[in-house]
């Protein structure tokens, strides 16, 4: 069984095919826990290897970019990345987000 951790600060913890979402005291904002839902559809959509091995631009920009996180800049390359998905999500509008990332992730 794989048994991957990160600290809470960070947001989530994973052991083997169990996801848990950790919110430190201060990431209770409507962003951050959107931001970590994001990234726990992401595994369940996904797989959790992808979380792992998959595009950073496209991992994180999406959690920086659909939780609507207010900061106007974030630190690099955060930044590069929400910047980065905010164009790829433009070009496809049109097609139904789950299938629009088969091709890329």
């Amino acid at each position: 069984m794989p048994v991957r951790f990160r600290p809470i600060e960070q947001g989530w913890i994973q052991l083997g095919q169990f996801f848990a979402i950790a919110i430190a005291p201060r990431g209770w904002q409507q962003y951050y826990v959107a931001h970590e839902l994001i990234h726990h559809w992401q595994a369940n959509s996904f797989g959790s290897l992808v979380l792992l091995t998959g595009e950073q631009w496209l991992i994180e920009g999406m959690a920086y970019a659909l939780s609507n996180d207010p900061r106007i800049a974030l630190h690099q390359p955060f930044e590069s990345y929400r910047q980065r998905f905010n164009d790829w999500y433009r070009l496809n509008a049109n097609i139904p987000l789950k299938e629009s990332l088969g091709g890329v992730l």
